[in-house]
């Protein structure tokens, strides 16, 4: 019921987008997407580039790796249907306060949804849309500040992952200088994304190859989404204050977080579709006798 209520509306965003602006968190994930891309089997990259295919006709987003800001684009175009899955509000009480609870349709509850759409009987069109919702919404769990909120006795409910930490500067709070990748990005004309997209995915893979981050073999998103939460409170809002500016020091930290956290989402993922895509047995005599 819920894809026959909401796919009429992602075809009417879509068809009536313009070429929406494309910024530096479109590259981050891209660049995740390229790393995961280039980590999947011959059996599971033709099963994510016949499904991308799917939906190509609605969107720019023809390719796997562009898909990966497909579902930003249905929230420039005020589809709010999928707003709660980019993030989980994990909560820091940053000063004992009471937290509230976290939200029960979050980014970790989207991406287990998504894996289990791409792992069972659902139709094509129901897997091509969990497709680029799941290849989004892994790289959002690698955001620090998109898996907590931190709460104060003057923001009880929370600060929405730093969207309401102002900072002074060219940045206005501290989730959009996180999203920026700390500046650790470049930005994207709506050019051709291929050559900048493959080289930034390629020198992050061989300076931070899979032997250098023993935990990229974990699968459970949760566990993902406790890693940021854990990076969010130790770095995020450790070195900075409400209306301050970020000192070098402090975003030569952030920038080198990004890093580590972008490859560490496309291994991730890559290991992901590769077991959600693995190919099936063919049946045996008994099978088909049966």
């Amino acid at each position: 019921m819920f894809l026959i209520r909401v796919l009429p509306l992602v075809a009417a965003a879509l068809f009536l987008a313009p070429n929406p602006a494309r910024a530096w968190h479109d590259v981050g994930h891209m660049v995740t997407a390229q790393i995961a891309y280039d980590e999947l089997s011959d059996d599971a990259r033709d099963e994510v580039d016949r499904l991308i295919g799917l939906l190509s006709d609605l969107s720019e987003r023809d390719h796997a790796v562009t898909a990966a800001v497909w579902a930003d684009d249905l929230k420039r175009q005020g589809l709010e249907a999928f707003n709660t899955w980019h993030y989980i509000n994990l909560p820091f009480a940053a000063e004992g306060t009471a937290a509230p609870p976290s939200r029960q349709e979050n980014v970790v509850w989207a991406i287990d949804q998504a894996a289990t759409t791409l792992r069972g009987d659902a139709g094509d069109l129901a897997k091509a849309l969990m497709l680029r919702l799941l290849i989004h919404f892994v790289g959002d769990v690698h955001q620090p500040l998109h898996c907590v909120s931190r709460v104060t006795a003057e923001q009880p409910e929370g600060d929405r992952g730093g969207n309401d930490f102002p900072l002074a500067g060219e940045e206005h709070d501290l989730h959009a200088f996180w999203d920026s990748g700390a500046g650790a990005l470049p930005s994207w004309d709506g050019g051709a994304w291929r050559p900048m997209v493959r080289r930034l995915a390629s020198e992050l893979t061989r300076s931070m190859p899979k032997s250098a981050l023993p935990g990229w073999s974990d699968p459970d998103p949760e566990a993902w989404a406790r890693e940021s939460l854990d990076l969010a409170i130790t770095a995020a809002y450790d070195g900075i204050a409400e209306g301050a500016e970020p000192t070098p020091e402090y975003t030569a930290r952030a920038r080198e977080i990004v890093r580590r956290r972008l490859v560490l989402g496309g291994y991730r993922l890559g290991a992901l579709l590769n077991d959600v895509f693995a190919a099936r047995p063919a049946p045996t005599e008994t099978d088909a006798a049966d």
